[in-house]
């Protein structure tokens, strides 16, 4: 015998005033209606990230817990809209920014594991915007699971971003020439080669998480390619 799910979606709950009590008694009892079996098998309640609407969960859990006669609530998630976080997240960068007197209130950049410049710039750009990250750190620290980041962690941030700068120099170099001919591309890899095996004790010093050998895997198996 297979173990099923349901998706139950409830669209549209009569509440009337007193929001927060009202949805969550109301929605209980609309799950109560479908049987004890549908309210022993509660798991996940998403919902948007609205206080009201987070309190009239957690009204929805007690009166779950109440009902079964035992900790229900330990086994059901209450799911946050992702969309509706990274909304809020933004827009409470926005304002520590120009708190902070920022000039640019946009996000950081994201990384992409596929693009060394794109590291560099979002390890440069954090560095730029540490005050304001570290405050909505400290803020979001029980749901991220730790505050600002120390000193050691910024250094190796920008120990990272430093030994990037080179590389986007190179890549970018190549990227505008227009003369750009056959013997510079294996140079420019063995350059960069170099500069991992110069940087990897410094940057093995700052953090000894931080290396240059899958660069350097890389560029080998570039340089292989260049014969």
């Amino acid at each position: 015998m297979t173990n099923k799910s349901i998706i139950l979606t409830i669209l549209d709950v009569k509440c009337g005033t007193g929001i927060s009590t009202h949805v969550g008694t109301t929605l209980f009892e609309y799950l109560k209606r479908l049987g004890r079996d549908v309210v022993t098998r509660l798991i996940n309640v998403v919902s948007d990230n609205g206080s009201d609407v987070t309190a009239a969960i957690a009204r929805l859990f007690q009166l779950v817990n109440t009902f079964i006669g035992y900790g229900q609530m330990r086994k059901v998630n209450h799911v946050w809209c992702a969309d509706h976080s990274v909304q809020l997240i933004v827009l409470k960068y926005r304002v520590e920014a120009a708190t902070a007197g920022l000039a640019s209130k946009e996000p950081t950049h994201q990384d992409s594991p596929m693009r060394w410049n794109s590291i560099h710039e979002m390890c440069a750009d954090a560095s730029g915007k540490r005050v304001v990250l570290d405050n909505i750190m400290d803020q979001y620290a029980a749901d991220i699971g730790h505050g600002a980041f120390p000193d050691l962690e910024w250094h190796a941030i920008d120990g990272v971003s430093t030994f990037l700068r080179a590389p986007r120099q190179v890549m970018e170099s190549l990227a505008t020439d227009h003369k750009l001919t056959l013997d510079l591309v294996p140079m420019s890899v063995s350059l960069l080669l170099k500069h991992c095996d110069d940087n990897e004790l410094k940057l093995q010093e700052i953090d000894d998480k931080l290396t240059t050998v899958g660069m350097k895997a890389k560029l080998e198996k570039y340089k292989s390619k260049l014969v």
